[in-house]
């Protein structure tokens, strides 16, 4: 992971939704290594009507992120980012073959 990230707010397929991304691997694209995409993802409990993540919840999905990153990046795949479309939450990180 990079330090230079950067945070969307969009519509997609006119629902809100936020990307975050680390822009910063960019630099490294492709990697040979990790040529697979896999995702984490996670129904929201108590969404807001706009299907965006409540402040209910907010530090709960902050925790769970928290502690999935690390095992993400253990198992030798890259963190590059998180989407949230409509009541659902996905982290995207590229992985290697096994």
């Amino acid at each position: 992971m990079s330090d230079k990230w950067d945070f969307y707010p969009l519509l997609v397929d006119d629902q809100p939704a936020s990307i975050f991304v680390d822009l910063g691997i960019a630099a490294e694209a492709p990697i040979a290594t990790h040529a697979h995409m896999a995702y984490v993802s996670v129904e929201m409990r108590h969404p807001r009507d706009d299907g965006l993540s409540s402040q209910e919840e907010f530090e709960d999905l902050c925790r769970l992120e928290d502690a999935i990153i690390p095992k993400i990046c253990a198992g030798n795949a890259i963190y590059v980012g998180r989407k949230l479309i409509g009541a659902a939450e996905g982290r995207a990180s590229e992985g290697q073959d096994e």
